[in-house]
């Protein structure tokens, strides 16, 4: 347990098991400066960084470097969501 709160004062906030939508596993940091995937394997916790360095400002960004799938959804589902409120803020 004392791992853990040297952890949080160096700015680790919550970590995250991610299963991508092609099936690979890898475990999330969201640290104060930001996301990314550390060096956790198995039920061992590691909070440094995984090699290669993936890491981003929000989630989604690291979740659009982690999946092909996940980019692929995510543009689909935003052109759907805004695609007819393109002009609802233009006033006349």
């Amino acid at each position: 347990m004392g791992s853990l709160m040297f952890c949080r004062l160096l700015g680790d906030l919550i970590y995250l098991d991610v299963v991508t939508l092609e099936g690979r596993s890898c475990c999330v940091t969201a640290h104060t400066r930001g996301f990314f995937v550390n060096a956790s394997g198995g039920s061992i916790l590691d909070h440094r960084p995984a090699h290669p360095l993936r890491e981003a400002a929000t989630l989604v960004a690291l979740l659009h470097q982690l999946s092909e799938k996940f980019s692929k959804g995510m543009s689909a589902m935003l052109l759907t969501a805004f695609k007819d409120q393109v002009l609802d803020n233009v006033y006349y």
